[in-house]
């Protein structure tokens, strides 16, 4: 994941720039499309208790992330830079950190009930 973003961030010819960017968004994407749905094939598996929950902020990040594919043609290479790090932080850091660790909270605490955040 971050190696994919991190190729927004190489610098590179200006004519290519944008599409680039492009590029590396709907790789984030797909990555992300690709992740979710082995996460929530898991939690069905291990009948996570969560579950319907967790798959819709699946779907807000996806749907930030086609926001963000639509509206990057109008940014400039700095703002485009910014906005895609504060995705990063908002959306998939505090995702792993908030809620994949309820998922391993679960498992580690042999299906006992989990507390919502």
């Amino acid at each position: 994941m971050f190696e994919i973003a991190n190729l927004a961030f190489e610098k590179g010819e200006d004519s290519n720039c944008k599409q680039k960017n492009k590029d590396v968004l709907i790789m984030l994407s797909t990555y992300f499309e690709s992740h979710f749905k082995h996460e929530e094939n898991f939690m069905q598996e291990i009948e996570y208790p969560l579950y319907e929950l967790h798959c819709e902020k699946h779907e807000q990040i996806i749907k930030e992330i086609n926001t963000f594919i639509k509206i990057m043609s109008v940014m400039d290479t700095q703002t485009f830079e910014l906005e895609l790090g504060m995705f990063i932080e908002k959306w998939l850091v505090q995702h792993i950190i908030y809620e994949d660790k309820k998922i391993q909270g679960f498992l580690n605490a042999d299906n006992e009930t989990i507390v919502e955040l």
